[in-house]
C-alpha cells in the first residue's frame, strides 16, 4: 500500500473511531542531566521532526508535543500502525547515524471513541494508549486486539501476541499485541511484566457537590498542559473557592500525571520553614542525616511526572524559593498553588479565580434559566442540605437573585447564607443581609476557623497586611464597588507610608 493510501473511517465502536498513538523517548531526563540542556534540545528537535513528518505521511495529526513525548491522532487504525512502524524505523536510523542522539522510543496505540476538547481529546482510548506506551520498551510498539481487529490484515506488518497483562485500575486484563515490520519481531520475546498503573493521589474527598466552573477547570487543565507551563497559581480573595477549584483540576488531571497528584495543605502552618518538611512528609520522603532535605526531595522526585497542589500559600511567601528550587531541579514536576496573592516567581502563571456567574436582579430570566446561574445553583444545593425540598419559585426568585448579587457571587458567602434558609425564607434572609458579617456564620466544626464566618475570611487577609497596607485597606472601605485611581490617591495622600498603587 502506498504512502498516500486513502483515509479509512470505521464505525465498529459506536461512530467514528479515532486511533491514538503516543511515543515517548526513554531516558530523556537522565540524558538531559548527563549531557546538558543543549544536547537535550537537539534530541527533542530530532524527535519532533521525525514524529511530525512520519505522522503526517500517514494522514495523522500530532496534537501534543513535549520534549520527550508526542501524541498523535488518526482516523485509520491501519495508518496508525504503519506510522508507528515508520517512526521506530526512522528513530533507529537517526540514532545509528548520530550516536549522540539516542532515540530509544516506546510507542502505544489504542482506538476508540474520544471526546474532542479544546486543544486535544479525552477518553479511555487515550488513557490506555498512554499505559501501553509506558509498558513498551525501547524500539517496541504495543497495541490491543481492538486496533488489530479494526485494521484487519496490514501488508508488510507482523503481530506478536505478548499475552494478557493486568493493568491496575482496569477491571479486566488487556491482551497486548506487539507490532513490527515483517521479519523484525523477536523469536523469543519475554513475558510482559504488568505495569501497575494506578491513580496515585491523596486528593481529599469533597463533602459537598462541586457546582459550576467547568470552563475554568478545563482552562486551568489546558494551561498546565502547555509545554512551557509548569506552575499555575490560583489567586483571589478569601472564600472565592480556590481550594475546591484546585481539587477539581487535580481530579481532572489524574491520568496525565502517572506518578501521582499530591495535595499539600499549608493553612495550619505559621513558619515558612515548615513548607519543605510538609511537602516531603506528604510525599513520604524522610530526611537523611547529613544531607539537605531539599536534595533528598528532588532526588526522590527525579524525572517523575508529578503534580503538587500547594493549598493556602499566601501567609508563607518567604517559602516561595522552595517551590522555585523544586521546579528547577525536577523537569517533569508541575505545581498548582492556591493563594490570595501570587508568589512572584519567574515560572508562575497567575489565574485569577472569578466570582460565580450571577443573574441581574433587575432583569430576571425564567425560573429554569435562573437555576443555571452558578451562584443560584450553589445557593439551591446548599439550602437543600438544611431544608429538604427547597426550590426557587416565582415568589422567592427575586430575593434569591438579590442575595447572590449582594454577596458578589462569592461561594463562601453564598454557602453561609444558604445555611440560614432553615430559619429564614429568602425574603427574610435578604432583609437581614445589611449586617452580613454577623449574619454569615456557621457552626460547622469541619471548616477551618477562617471559613466559619465571613468576618474570619476577611480578617485572615487583613492580618496578612503590614501596618501601611492596613491603613490603605481601612481607607478603601469608604468605597462601594471599586473606585478610580484619582479617588484612591485623594483619600490616601502621602501619610499612609506606602506607594498607593502597589498598596
Amino acid at each position: 500500500m502506498s504512502q498516500t493510501e486513502p483515509i479509512e473511517r470505521h464505525s465498529e465502536i459506536g461512530g467514528e473511531v479515532r486511533t491514538f498513538l503516543i511515543a515517548d523517548v526513554r531516558g530523556y531526563t537522565l540524558f538531559t542531566q548527563e549531557h546538558g540542556d543543549e544536547a537535550a534540545a537537539r534530541l527533542a528537535a530530532a524527535f519532533a521532526a521525525i514524529a511530525r513528518e512520519a505522522v503526517a505521511a500517514r494522514h495523522g495529526e500530532v496534537i501534543e508535543l513535549r520534549g520527550d513525548e508526542a501524541l498523535a491522532v488518526f482516523l485509520s487504525p491501519r495508518q496508525a500502525i504503519r506510522s508507528a512502524v515508520d517512526l521506530q524505523r526512522r528513530f533507529a536510523a537517526e540514532a545509528s547515524a548520530d550516536p549522540d542522539l539516542p532515540l530509544n522510543v516506546g510507542i502505544g496505540i489504542e482506538a476508540g471513541e474520544a471526546m474532542p476538547v479544546q486543544g486535544g481529546y479525552r477518553g479511555g482510548a487515550l488513557n490506555l494508549a498512554a499505559r501501553l506506551c509506558s509498558l513498551a520498551g525501547p524500539g517496541e510498539v504495543f497495541t490491543t486486539e481492538t486496533v488489530i481487529g479494526l485494521a484487519r490484515k496490514t501488508e508488510g506488518i507482523s503481530f506478536l501476541d505478548r499475552g494478557e497483562v493486568q493493568l491496575k485500575g482496569l477491571s479486566k486484563p488487556v491482551r497486548v499485541i506487539q507490532v513490527a515490520a515483517e521479519g523484525a519481531l523477536p523469536n523469543d520475546a519475554a513475558a510482559l511484566q504488568p505495569i501497575l498503573v494506578t491513580h496515585t493521589t491523596n486528593l481529599p474527598d469533597e463533602p459537598t457537590p462541586f457546582i459550576g466552573r467547568g470552563q475554568h477547570v478545563e482552562a486551568i487543565a489546558q494551561l498546565l498542559g502547555e509545554p512551557q507551563v509548569r506552575m499555575v497559581t490560583l489567586t483571589g480573595p478569601g472564600g472565592t473557592g480556590k481550594t475546591r477549584l484546585a481539587l477539581q483540576v487535580g481530579g481532572r488531571l489524574l491520568d496525565r500525571f502517572r506518578d501521582g497528584i499530591f495535595f499539600v495543605s499549608l493553612a495550619s502552618l505559621s513558619d515558612p520553614g515548615l513548607v519543605l518538611p510538609t511537602v516531603a512528609e506528604t510525599l513520604g520522603v524522610r530526611e537523611e542525616a547529613g544531607r539537605p532535605l531539599l536534595r533528598t526531595l528532588t532526588d526522590s522526585l527525579g524525572d517523575k511526572q508529578t503534580l503538587l497542589v500547594l493549598d493556602n500559600f499566601e501567609h508563607l511567601l518567604d517559602a516561595s524559593t522552595v517551590v522555585a528550587s523544586l521546579l528547577d531541579a525536577c523537569r517533569h514536576l508541575h505545581v498548582l498553588v492556591t493563594s490570595r496573592i501570587p508568589l512572584h516567581l519567574a515560572r508562575e502563571h497567575e489565574y485569577a479565580v472569578p466570582p460565580l456567574s450571577m443573574p441581574d436582579p433587575q432583569n430576571l430570566p425564567e425560573i429554569e434559566a435562573l437555576r443555571q446561574y452558578e451562584a443560584v445553583a450553589l445557593f439551591i444545593d446548599r439550602a437543600r442540605a438544611v431544608k429538604t425540598g427547597f426550590t426557587v419559585t416565582n415568589e422567592n426568585a427575586p430575593a434569591v437573585a438579590e442575595i447572590c448579587a449582594r454577596l458578589d457571587g462569592l461561594p463562601l458567602a453564598i454557602e453561609l447564607a444558604a445555611a440560614r434558609i432553615k430559619v429564614f425564607p429568602p425574603q427574610a434572609l435578604l432583609a437581614r443581609l445589611s449586617s452580613r458579617l454577623k449574619m454569615l456564620t456557621t457552626s460547622a466544626g469541619d471548616r477551618p476557623g477562617r471559613q466559619q464566618a465571613l468576618r474570619g475570611a476577611i480578617e485572615w487577609s487583613y492580618l496578612l497586611l503590614g501596618p501601611e497596607e492596613q491603613r490603605v485597606f481601612a481607607r478603601l472601605s469608604v468605597f462601594t464597588g471599586g473606585c478610580t485611581l484619582e479617588a484612591l490617591e485623594a483619600i490616601c495622600g502621602d501619610d499612609v507610608g506606602l506607594d498607593v498603587i502597589d498598596g
